[in-house]
């Protein structure tokens, strides 16, 4: 007799590289996070505003790494440093498309073709738009 297993799909959780099955309640935990996205307790937390990497410390997450075009200042923050004011919009207009790209999903950033990660995006844009309680 042929036995199918009934499989359910399940996605790493958000900014989640890889991740593992916990064998309990169907969740899945994450391993290694995205850049600017740091492990906490199975989950990925964003890193400071301007920062590339950060660590856990006991006083939160302290970047170890600024993003171009940044500075790590005293308190171990980063700060932008503009030269003129088409770089300060150019920089405001390119984070901002930088973290609209990292808040997708791994599955939809890693669609093999372009017409697949159109569906896919509508997709998850809809979800976003029409949540279901």
């Amino acid at each position: 007799m042929n036995m199918r297993r009934r499989v359910v799909c399940t996605a790493c959780p958000f900014h989640c590289r890889t991740c593992v099955d916990s064998q309990k309640n169907d969740v899945m935990i994450c391993k290694t996070c995205d850049y600017q996205y740091v492990l906490n307790a199975g989950d990925c937390g964003a890193c400071p505003q301007y920062c590339l990497r950060c660590t856990e410390s006991n006083d939160g997450l302290t970047c170890t790494q600024c993003k171009n075009r940044t500075v790590m200042i005293t308190d171990g923050t980063c700060q932008r440093k503009y030269t003129t004011d088409t770089d300060r919009c150019f920089l405001t207009f390119y984070d901002t498309i930088q973290y609209a790209w990292n808040s997708l999903p791994c599955h939809v950033r890693d669609m093999p073709s372009l017409l697949a990660f159109r569906r896919e995006l509508k997709t998850v844009l809809f979800r976003l738009s029409y949540p279901v309680d």
